[in-house]
């Protein structure tokens, strides 16, 4: 019974495909979020998927902006990546700093937003934003900062 489960799941689990986005393991990606909705009742995670989401768009739009297309994109645990276009030293550094530069847009407007109108949730979407933009920032190896450093220092 125990095989017949897993290759069941083994089956069902392949990469998705549509237009512009590839998701390698829609079925895990699928129970992640789920139960990560389910658990939250303080609705951190639904800031932090928003700000990551804008994290994101930062990246496309500065990459639509250099070169003139949508790139084809992959969905991973770690966030999303291009699969476009060959792009050279600067333009790659410009592209990696639109994430976290987005991140810190929407901070500073969550932030002057709620100095006009007192509510902890403008705090909290400006403080979510501040985190992902300097979490992304870390010289570690999925994260923007690494790539980064490398552009930068290689």
């Amino acid at each position: 019974m125990k095989t017949f489960v897993t290759t069941r799941l083994r089956r069902l689990d392949w990469p998705a495909r549509y237009k512009f986005l590839t998701i390698p393991h829609p079925v895990c990606t699928l129970a992640l979020l789920f139960f990560l909705f389910q658990r939250d009742g303080t609705g951190l995670t639904r800031l932090s998927l928003a700000a990551a989401l804008w994290h994101e768009c930062g990246h496309l739009l500065a990459y639509r902006l250099l070169c003139g297309g949508w790139p084809p994109l992959r969905l991973q645990f770690t966030g999303f990546s291009l699969e476009g276009c060959a792009l050279s030293r600067k333009q790659d550094l410009w592209v990696t700093l639109a994430g976290p530069a987005a991140n810190f847009l929407a901070s500073l407007a969550f932030w002057s937003a709620a100095q006009r109108q007192a509510g902890y949730g403008l705090y909290a979407c400006a403080a979510v934003n501040l985190w992902v933009g300097a979490f992304n920032l870390l010289p570690v190896s999925p994260l923007d900062g690494r790539r980064i450093w490398r552009l930068l220092w290689d």
